[in-house]
């Protein structure tokens, strides 16, 4: 529960901030926090789905 609180309030954050933009994508993505050995929380997105789809030049 702590966790899913601490992303919220990073997502608000952020998204006031501008530096994310939320969208609705088919795409879906795994978003893991990990807490670091400083106890602090590092949040981490797993892109392997959407790079599959990504067209490479």
């Amino acid at each position: 529960k702590k966790e899913l609180l601490i992303f919220k309030d990073y997502i608000n954050k952020n998204t006031i901030n501008k530096k994310i933009y939320l969208f609705k994508s088919s795409i879906k993505v795994f978003i893991f926090l990990i807490f670091k050995k400083n106890k602090s929380l590092q949040l981490y997105i797993d892109y392997y789905k959407f790079n599959k789809i990504i067209i490479k030049n």
